[in-house]
């Protein structure tokens, strides 16, 4: 089962977005709508649908992208509003963003949001308490925990994983991990699908049975803005492989078929499949 996921944000979030003032924003050059359409215009072409994790701060400022990416018959999942970690928020600070968020989201887009991803994936043992707020709001399907990482008593699969509260219950797509000597990285997305070479990719996507695949719109972006607010390392990791990223997932789904994250729910839940349960009800 392969996951297509791409996470909607400007070129400039990379890390820390607590670094750039949010009323500077608007001065940064503009890439995430360009970009963005590269990714619909392969799709199409390639007859796919995905899941679009949009930041409240795009639908605010980019209504008719998002609307684009619902016309298209795409997943529609919120990204949090401005791109802060999960476990650095307090948690009436992170139900007030999901709550606002939403809402803009559902608003501009005109249909109902029940997919969630955190940004960087910051959902893990120290951020537990924000699954049951994402069940609260009508979040059925998340996708913000990386495997193989240790959920009080119970290790995070790679692979989908009901996850059961008081509140209900949220199924979860992790990110997929590979073990090279010894450490765990995530090879299916963003810098490290732009540095790892295809065959390296294509080898493990035969021998896996679940991997999810995910990218911004950055990644597709061969002339990506050079930052003085950035790292060199970061400005240097923000182009390296992207001038040919969007050829290699092209080849990439040439030869697997791949389902968006909500397509993957609906096949688990028709076919039966056996999916893990891991109990965290009081």
């Amino acid at each position: 089962m392969l996951l297509l996921s791409f996470d909607i944000e400007e070129w400039f979030l990379t890390k820390d977005p607590e670094k750039y003032p949010i009323d500077q924003w608007l001065t940064f050059t503009k890439r995430v709508e360009g970009n963005t359409n590269k990714i619909l215009e392969l799709l199409a072409k390639k007859k796919r649908k995905a899941t679009f994790f949009v930041l409240g701060w795009v639908a605010e400022h980019y209504p008719d992208l998002v609307r684009e990416i619902v016309n298209q018959g795409h997943e529609l999942g919120y990204h949090s509003y401005y791109h802060f970690q999960v476990y650095k928020q307090k948690q009436q600070d992170f139900e007030a963003d999901l709550s606002s968020g939403l809402e803009l989201l559902e608003k501009v887009a005109g249909t109902k949001v029940t997919t969630y991803r955190s940004p960087y994936f910051s959902i893990n043992d120290n951020s537990l308490w924000a699954l049951p707020l994402l069940i609260k709001y009508g979040i059925g399907l998340d996708s913000s925990i990386i495997a193989k990482q240790r959920f009080q008593q119970y290790l995070i699969p790679e692979k989908p994983v009901i996850i059961e509260f008081d509140e209900g219950n949220i199924i979860e797509f992790p990110l997929s991990r590979f073990n090279l000597f010894g450490y765990d990285f995530c090879y299916t997305g963003s810098g490290y699908f732009r540095m790892l070479p295809k065959q390296f990719i294509r080898r493990n996507l035969n021998e896996k049975v679940y991997t999810l695949l995910y990218f911004h719109p950055r990644d597709f972006d061969a002339n990506s803005p050079w930052c003085p607010s950035l790292s060199f390392s970061r400005n240097l990791m923000n182009r390296v492989g992207a001038g040919g990223t969007l050829q290699k997932l092209e080849q990439i789904l040439d030869q697997f078929p791949s389902k968006s994250l909500g397509e993957a729910k609906e096949y688990l839940i028709k076919s039966q499949t056996p999916i893990p349960i891991i109990n965290l009800m009081q």
